[in-house]
């Protein structure tokens, strides 16, 4: 398999390039330890077509006030520069679109670390692309993660790897005859935590 751009080239999130689907590795990456990640650095992951309905977004939208009307308002959908051309199906949130990352479990599809290990999502960091597309509700998302950078750390007397994944999130809309178009991008960095007690297992931090 080849191998995509390691942590020593920038990540380029802008909306100019990668718009097209390419279907890479679709099995997990699967390891021993934490640490041996290492060895997988630029190596592909693709989760399966997750399909967010109009109930879905509403369900999303209910606790967080959402104000935005192109996520809950046909009429005003129709109006807005995000219309879909006159169908007026509402728009998904980029926040749901994170959300659905971790309810999904991609994160866990995506790597089978033998190790007990856990992944603490309290301290995860984002850093998205602007929509690049609009995605409407009907449609399903396409994850695919690129494992970039691998780090030893320790909190506390836990040790294990703060783990960065370049992330595109494409669009499969089949009223459009299953176009698939990118329609967000970026980088999430995720602590993964050894359960294991023997600090021996790990390099000196």
């Amino acid at each position: 398999m080849e191998k995509e751009p390691t942590s020593e080239q920038p990540i380029d999130i802008s909306a100019k390039s990668d718009n097209t689907f390419i279907k890479d590795n679709t099995e997990s990456i699967e390891v021993d330890t934490i640490s041996q990640l290492k060895e997988h650095v630029g190596e592909t992951f693709m989760s399966k077509e997750i399909n967010i309905a109009e109930e879905d977004i509403l369900s999303f939208l209910k606790p967080l006030r959402d104000k935005n009307p192109i996520h809950f308002d046909k009429n005003r959908v129709k109006e807005s520069v995000f219309a879909d051309e006159g169908k007026g199906r509402i728009n998904i949130p980029g926040a749901q679109i994170f959300s659905t990352f971790s309810s999904e479990d991609v994160i866990w599809q995506a790597t089978q670390i033998k190790e007990p290990s856990e992944i603490l999502f309290s301290k995860m960091a984002i850093e998205p692309s602007p929509i690049l597309t609009p995605c409407f509700a009907g449609t399903s998302l396409i994850y695919k993660l690129t494992l970039f950078e691998v780090k030893d750390f320790h909190i506390k007397s836990r040790y294990g790897a703060e783990i960065t994944w370049k992330m595109a999130v494409y669009n499969v809309d089949k009223l459009r005859e299953e176009e698939k178009k990118l329609c967000m991008k970026g980088k999430i960095t995720l602590p993964y935590i050894s359960l294991k007690d023997r600090a021996a297992d790990y390099p000196a931090l």
